[in-house]
């Protein structure tokens, strides 16, 4: 496109870069530029040149991560994309504007593959962000993490990966991460923040610290594999018992091979050096088994671990899940504190599916989330009234009782719980009774008024009459049921 010569420069540049004539945009900003270094309003017409180069060299690298969620760059891209991005860096654009948004928003995916860019969102840190970038996204399907939010976790995973490589002051990312937290409004995505931060912490040494922000993640999260590994991380140099507890606890959740195996790496050098050479080989050979199953390279570091002496290859890989069971009994005790168990039967469960109310005496019920009960499938699936559970509770606040896990359990005699069987009598206002058992309406179907039932009852307090009396918490045919009686 032919520019107007008495046109500003500026104003050229930015009818070449809307003409598609990035080329000749960038040869004739930056001409103008080296005539006018102080031009702001050159300057901006050429980070948008900047920008429209950048998406054009990141539209490979996007289409790519689409097909194997993977968006970090090949050698010549990484070239490019970082030599743009330190023009821009020399531009010294102003912070607080609508430029570096855009740039951020850019790069959502990768931003922790370019240090030009990382330093940048760390050096201007407290101009960049503005109200709608603070803000998640709304939509049919959730809650899309807000601008600051995942600009934060980028720079914590480059610091992971590049700290000491791109000399990343530790500081600066942790002002970000808390910088984060106060100001974004993300309802759903904050956990994460503490995560990232417990990482790079425990990568500075710094344990400690770094338990106080992932033990109110995993208090969240205590069905995730990856959440007890990082807690266990925590211990690994300090404390090899409490670390091998959780990552077995972690193992154990794991819901496929490929969420176990850094927690096998974990588990099996401390077992190993412990002396403990029986369960260390257990752990050694199913990572293993697990590259071979899938036709993977067995790594370097996993192969070094065969050739310690006191690997038995001959160990059965079915004596596994009890060493589970037996390592990660005290997991709970470094979430919690002390812990008790107790049994009681289901009540009910939430009409929201996320979890049941557990009776364990007329004056006592407790609530339970869904995420905290264990199923052997490792499914996550609601247990049915009547059906007896185990519950771990905390044991430091009597006054405040916890539950923190919950599993299923074969029936035992409790007081207030029983079973009867009788003829079922339906009340024209909906509800029943079975002899002296309350039958609420939620329990009731058609049809069946008059049927010979089976009812699990528990004694609870009516509080309209104050009186105590039974009422069932199960309903079926007589051969229904088997529990234990009054």
């Amino acid at each position: 496109m032919q520019a107007t010569i008495s046109e500003p420069v500026w104003r050229q540049v930015n009818q070449l870069r809307k003409a598609g004539d990035l080329p000749g945009a960038w040869n004739t900003g930056f001409a103008g530029l080296a005539e006018n270094p102080q031009d702001r309003y050159l300057k901006g017409a050429l980070f948008w040149v900047c920008y429209d180069y950048l998406k054009g060299f990141l539209q490979p690298i996007m289409l790519r991560g689409q097909q194997n969620s993977g968006y970090r760059p090949n050698d010549r891209e990484y070239r490019d994309i970082d030599g743009i991005l330190e023009v821009i860096g020399q531009l010294q654009i102003p912070a607080g504007g609508f430029e570096y948004s855009r740039l951020l928003a850019l790069f959502r995916k990768n931003m922790d593959c370019f240090p030009s860019l990382v330093r940048l969102v760390m050096q201007h840190q407290g101009d960049l962000f503005s109200d709608e970038d603070k803000t998640p996204y709304i939509s049919d399907k959730g809650e899309s993490p807000s601008l600051l939010l995942n600009t934060a976790r980028k720079v914590a995973s480059a610091w992971q990966n590049f700290g000491k490589q791109w000399q990343l002051p530790l500081t600066d990312v942790l002002a970000l991460l808390d910088r984060a937290r106060a100001e974004c409004r993300d309802t759903q995505h904050k956990l994460w923040l503490d995560y990232d931060q417990a990482r790079c912490l425990v990568m500075a040494g710094k344990n400690r610290e770094a338990r106080q922000f992932i033990l109110p993640v995993l208090k969240r999260k205590q069905s995730e594999s990856w959440a007890w590994g990082a807690l266990a991380s925590t211990y690994r140099q300090e404390d090899s018992e409490a670390a091998i507890a959780l990552f077995a606890k972690g193992i154990g959740c794991a819901m496929n091979d490929q969420f176990a195996i850094p927690l096998l790496k974990g588990i099996a050098p401390l077992l190993m050096a412990q002396g403990k050479s029986r369960e260390g080989s257990l752990f050694i050979k199913r990572l293993v088994d697990i590259y071979q199953s899938q036709g993977w390279a067995v790594k370097q570091n996993i192969a070094d671990l065969t050739h310690n002496s006191d690997y038995d290859q001959s160990v059965d890989l079915a004596e596994l899940q009890s060493v589970i069971i037996q390592l990660s009994s005290e997991a709970l005790s470094y979430l919690h504190g002390p812990t008790r168990q107790c049994v009681g039967v289901v009540e009910r469960c939430h009409q929201s599916g996320k979890g049941f109310d557990v009776y364990l005496s007329q004056q006592k019920t407790l609530s339970v989330r869904l995420g905290l009960h264990q199923q052997a499938s490792g499914q996550r699936k609601l247990p049915s009234p009547g059906d007896f559970v185990t519950l771990t509770l905390t044991e430091s606040d009597p006054e405040c009782v916890e539950v923190v896990a919950s599993k299923n359990s074969e029936p035992v005699d409790m007081d207030g719980v029983g079973t009867l069987t009788g003829i079922l009598r339906v009340n024209p206002k909906g509800f029943g009774f079975v002899e002296d058992t309350f039958v609420p309406p939620l329990l009731l179907l058609k049809g069946m008024d008059g049927q010979r039932v089976t009812v699990i009852r528990v004694k609870s307090v009516d509080r309209k009459k104050q009186t105590i009396g039974w009422k069932a918490i199960h309903l079926g045919p007589c051969e229904d049921i088997s529990a234990g009686q009054d």
